[in-house]
């Protein structure tokens, strides 16, 4: 984070990582930038079979990896976040009855 390190104070950080990725990513945020808040999500695609890209620096969209956005605010400036999802029910429900990890493996009926 290239404004703390030219002796700006790090206010925030925005995280973009992949499924399955997030625990480390926050874990080495957290060891890198202690205190500092983080928000942000998972990237991925509808049926998390690996097409999803992170957007970098430079217009980059990669497969892999963690993108972070530090911000330095000054001045009295706070920082605050919001949850906002993108969501439009179905009305389709059913129940994971068998899991393999973070996927399941086996749905009972849905209704």
């Amino acid at each position: 984070m290239a404004a703390a390190a030219a002796g700006g104070r790090l206010t925030a950080i925005l995280l973009s990582t992949k499924p399955g990725g997030e625990e480390a990513a926050l874990a080495a945020v957290a060891a890198a930038h202690p205190g500092v808040p983080v928000t942000g999500g998972t990237v991925a695609d509808n049926a998390l079979t690996g097409e999803w890209r992170l957007l970098i620096g430079g217009g980059a969209a990669v497969p892999a990896g963690t993108a972070l956005t530090g911000f330095v605010a000054g001045g009295g400036v706070a920082t605050s976040g919001a949850l906002v999802m993108l969501y439009d029910p179905t009305g389709v429900a059913g129940v994971v009855t068998t899991a393999d990890g973070r996927r399941h493996t086996h749905s009972g009926a849905t209704t």
